[in-house]
C-alpha cells in the first residue's frame, strides 16, 4: 500500500500494554536445549531473547514501516509484550523519536530556557533535567503518531469530523486543538524529518484544505465580526511556515473570496490587536514577578491570552502566535495574484505598479533555528504585567538594510464608518494601497534601566521633536545623525556585559520613500517583546503628509508586519490605522536619486482626504 494512501491508524494497541490471550501451547513452550544445556543456537526462541534484541528487532520493524508493524510482535507472547510495551520500555520510543523526528530545536530551546529561568532567578534556580528520563520524547513520540492517525481520518472522509456513521467525531473535535499545537511544533522544529513526516504520513495539505472550507470560510461567513480563535493562528502559521501556498492554483472567484473573508481583520484595526504588551508602554513588564495587583487590568485584557497543551506528559502553557499579522501576509499575496480586485478611487491600474511580484506569494520554508526566537518571545511574553520578556539584544541584526513592502489604506471618513461599527464599510469600503521602500540603520546604546523607550512623546517613537527644515547632509539630518550616535548615550557592542542597573536598547534611524515622497525615520526596537516603533516623517513631497508611527514585529522568514498610525490622536484613543508588510530587499530607492516632481506627481495616488 502507498505510503500515502489514508489507512487507520493502530497506535492506540501498540503504546499501551496488552493482555491477549496466548495459545497454551506459546505460554508453556521451552526452548530447545542442546546436549550441553545451552540454547540451541539453530532454533532460537522468541520469549527467550534478551530485551535489547528484542528492542533491536522493534526498532528496526518500525523505521522499515510504521509504529502498526509493532501489533504482530505485541501479541506473539508475553515476553515480547513486556519487553517492548510503551510503559515497560520507553527507552525503545525515545530512541525512535530521535530516528524519527528531528529533535535539535527541542534541546536547543530547552538550554535556552533553562538559561533564562536561571538568569531570572540570580543563577540559583536550577531547571528539571526534563529530557534526562527517556519517557519525555517517548510520550511525543506517541503523541504525534496518535495526530497522524486523526488528520489522515479527516482527510479520508474529506471532513474535521471524520466518519459521519463514528461515534469518533466527538473525539476527533475534542483532538483538534491538541493536534493543531502537534503540527505547529513539527513545523517549527523541522529540519527536514518533520517535514517529511507531515507531508507522507499526516496528509497535511490536504488537510489544510479541509480545514480552510469546514473552518475559515465558515466562521468568516458568520454574522458580526468574526472572532480571532489560537486555532485559526496555529493553523493558519502553519500552513504559511511549512511551505504550502494554499492560494497559488486560486481562480479569480476563489481571490475574491478570501479577500473578503480577510477584510476585517486588515481593515477594522480598532477591533483586532496585533501586539504582544500594550504598544504605549515604554518599558515592560508593569509590575515585578509575582504581583497580584489589580491596578493593570485595562492595559492587559489582550495580553494573559496563553492556553494549556500536553507535550512530554506534562501540561504547559504558551501564548499561541497572532492571527493578524498571518492574515496581512496572506491578504497582501492575494492582491499580488490579483491586482485587479484593488479598487481604490477608480485608479486600480496602478497602485500596485510595478507589482512585487512573488515578495508576499512565496511560501516559507526555514530551518528550525529560525523560528527560535518567535518560540522564546511566546514563551517569556505571555503576560505584561509580570512575565520578564526577552534579553535587550534579541533582535540585533534583524533590521538594519533594506526593506520593501505595501501600506494599505482608507480614508479618514470610512475608517470612521468602520470604527463607528458600519460592518458594510468594512466588507465593501474602497481601500489603497502604496509601494513602500526604506533603509534602516541600528544603534546600539547602554542606558539606565528605566531609561527605556526614551522621553520624547510615544508619537515620536520617544524621541525629541525633529525640525523638519533641518537641511540633509548625506541623506540626513542632524535629528538623524544624533540618532545613529547614540542620542546622547554611549555606543555599544551588543555582547558586552552590563553593569548592574544599566541595560541595552536598539535605535533605529534611516529613509523611506513611497509614491508620496521621501521620508526621515527614527525608531527603537521594545527590549521585552521587540516591538518596532518608527517615526516616519515626510520631508519632499507634493502635499503636506506629515508625520506617522510604524509599529510591528519582525516574525519568521524575516517578515516586518504591523500597523501604521496617525499621530494626533492620544496613545490611548482608536487612531486612524492601517496594515503594513515589509520584507528585505538588497535594491532598495535603486540607487540613491530621489524621484523629481514629475515622477512623484504621475505615481502618486490622490486622496479624497489629505492624511497627516
Amino acid at each position: 500500500m502507498s505510503r500515502s494512501t489514508p489507512r487507520k491508524s493502530s497506535l492506540g494497541y501498540i503504546l499501551s500494554p496488552v493482555s491477549p490471550k496466548f495459545p497454551s501451547d506459546i505460554q508453556t513452550a521451552q526452548p530447545r536445549q542442546s546436549p550441553s544445556g545451552f540454547n540451541s543456537p539453530y532454533a532460537p526462541s522468541l520469549p527467550n531473547l534478551p530485551e535489547p534484541i528484542l528492542s533491536l528487532i522493534a526498532y528496526q520493524l518500525v523505521l522499515s514501516s510504521r509504529p502498526s508493524a509493532l501489533l504482530p510482535l505485541l501479541l506473539s507472547c508475553r515476553a515480547a509484550n513486556s519487553a517492548l510495551s510503551f510503559s515497560t520500555n520507553p527507552k525503545l520510543y525515545h530512541d525512535l523519536y530521535l530516528a524519527t523526528f528531528d529533535s535539535a530545536a527541542i534541546y536547543r530551546r530547552y538550554a535556552w530556557i533553562s538559561d533564562a529561568l536561571s538568569r531570572q532567578s540570580g543563577g540559583k534556580k536550577r531547571a528539571y533535567d526534563l529530557f534526562g528520563p527517556p519517557k519525555a520524547l517517548a510520550e511525543d513520540f506517541k503523541a504525534r503518531w496518535r495526530t497522524r492517525g486523526r488528520l489522515r481520518e479527516v482527510v479520508n472522509f474529506k471532513s474535521l469530523d471524520g466518519d459521519p456513521n463514528s461515534t469518533r467525531a466527538e473525539r476527533l473535535r475534542g483532538s483538534f486543538m491538541p493536534d493543531l499545537w502537534t503540527v505547529w511544533f513539527l513545523v517549527t522544529e523541522s529540519d527536514g524529518r518533520n517535514a517529511a513526516f507531515l507531508e507522507d504520513e499526516c496528509l497535511f495539505k490536504a488537510w489544510l484544505g479541509i480545514y480552510y472550507d469546514d473552518r475559515i470560510i465558515k466562521d468568516a461567513l458568520s454574522p458580526g465580526y468574526p472572532e480571532v480563535s489560537p486555532e485559526d493562528a496555529l493553523g493558519m502559521w502553519s500552513a504559511l511556515l511549512s511551505g504550502i501556498d494554499l492560494i497559488e492554483h486560486s481562480t479569480p472567484k476563489q481571490l475574491d473570496e478570501k479577500i473578503f473573508m480577510l477584510r476585517p481583520y486588515v481593515f477594522a484595526c480598532a477591533k483586532y490587536d496585533i501586539s504582544f504588551g500594550p504598544w504605549h508602554h515604554r518599558q515592560l513588564p508593569l509590575c515585578p514577578p509575582g504581583c497580584t495587583c489589580n491596578q493593570h487590568d485595562a492595559e492587559l485584557s489582550h495580553g494573559t491570552n496563553t492556553l494549556p497543551y500536553e507535550r512530554f506528559g506534562y501540561t504547559w502553557r504558551r501564548a499561541p502566535p497572532h492571527f493578524v499579522p498571518v492574515a496581512y501576509f496572506v491578504f497582501m499575496s492575494l492582491l499580488q495574484l490579483q491586482a485587479s480586485n484593488l479598487r481604490a478611487h477608480q485608479a486600480p491600474s496602478h497602485l500596485l505598479n510595478p507589482p512585487l511580484r512573488g515578495i508576499f506569494g512565496s511560501a516559507i520554508v526555514t530551518p528550525s533555528h529560525l523560528h527560535d526566537r518567535e518560540w522564546q518571545r511566546n514563551s517569556v511574553c505571555q503576560d505584561p504585567h509580570t512575565s520578564a520578556g526577552l534579553p535587550a539584544t534579541s533582535f540585533v541584526g534583524a533590521l538594519a538594510g533594506g526593506w520593501k513592502g505595501h501600506f494599505l489604506f482608507y480614508s479618514l471618513e470610512q475608517y470612521r464608518q468602520v470604527v463607528a461599527g458600519d460592518m458594510r464599510a468594512v466588507y465593501t469600503g474602497e481601500f489603497a494601497a502604496q509601494i513602500m521602500e526604506m533603509k534602516l540603520t541600528e544603534t546600539v546604546i547602554r542606558v539606565r534601566k528605566g531609561e527605556e523607550g526614551g522621553k520624547g512623546g510615544m508619537a515620536s517613537a520617544g524621541f525629541d521633536e525633529m525640525d523638519d527644515e533641518d537641511p540633509d547632509v548625506d541623506g540626513e539630518n542632524a535629528e538623524q545623525r544624533r540618532v545613529r550616535m547614540g542620542y546622547g548615550y554611549e555606543v555599544v557592542h551588543p555582547d558586552e556585559e552590563d553593569e548592574e542597573g544599566w541595560t541595552k536598547e536598539i535605535l533605529l534611524s534611516g529613509r523611506a520613500k513611497s509614491n508620496w515622497g521621501w521620508a526621515r525615520l527614527r525608531g527603537r526596537v521594545r527590549a521585552w517583546d521587540g516591538l518596532v516603533s518608527l517615526c516616519m516623517t515626510y520631508e519632499v513631497s507634493l502635499h503636506p503628509m506629515g508625520r506617522w508611527l510604524w509599529r510591528g514585529y519582525i516574525h519568521t522568514g524575516g517578515y516586518l508586519l504591523g500597523r501604521w498610525r496617525d499621530t494626533f490622536t492620544p496613545a490611548h484613543a482608536l487612531g486612524h490605522e492601517g496594515a503594513f508588510g515589509l520584507v528585505r530587499a538588497d535594491d532598495v530607492f535603486q540607487g540613491t536619486s530621489r524621484p523629481n516632481t514629475g515622477e512623484t506627481q504621475a505615481s502618486r495616488v490622490e486622496e479624497d482626504v489629505v492624511m497627516g
